[in-house]
């Protein structure tokens, strides 16, 4: 995957505000229209940039409480199990991880007692053997930039020796 500095401009920027015109975009960067349009499909055709989204604050929406789900899993149900996770409309995030727990679900819901309802249809699906549940009191930081994160390990940051 070969993306330089005028990819890495276009998405950070781009990251910052998806709804940037492109002529903006363009006359940012000193490059023509035409320019923007192909690294951007280019980047797309990459699978690097997968569509453009709204940042949305889900504590302005109602939703206050993000509780963190550690799922044990039966390993011949896992892909069951993903799959019905998949469907769960309270999720915001899913990950297969290692150690004594194989899935880790981010949830957000209105309440405490919304997202104890979710943990117990999490706790419900068949397959899972147990669970264990974090609760967030305070986000410090959340959707990060990629690029900024991309940049520091490509191109400042020095692994010890």
């Amino acid at each position: 995957m070969e993306v330089d500095e005028r990819d890495l401009r276009i998405l950070e920027i781009l990251e910052g505000n998806a709804r940037m015109p492109w002529r903006r975009l363009a006359k940012l960067l000193g490059v023509s229209e035409a320019t923007i349009y192909l690294r951007i499909r280019r980047l797309e055709e990459l699978g690097i940039l997968r569509g453009f989204r709204a940042q949305i604050d889900p504590s302005r929406l109602g939703l206050t409480a993000t509780v963190f789900i550690l799922l044990k899993v039966e390993p011949r149900m896992l892909k069951t199990v993903t799959e019905k996770i998949k469907d769960l409309p309270f999720i915001s995030e899913a990950h297969e991880i290692t150690g004594d727990y194989q899935v880790l679900v981010k949830v957000r819901a209105p309440t405490q007692r919304e997202a104890a309802k979710a943990l117990e249809a999490l706790a419900g699906i068949n397959g899972v053997k147990d669970y264990a549940s974090i609760v967030s009191l305070n986000t410090i930081i959340s959707d990060t930039s990629i690029t900024r994160i991309y940049k520091y390990w490509t191109q400042t940051h020095q692994p010890h020796q």
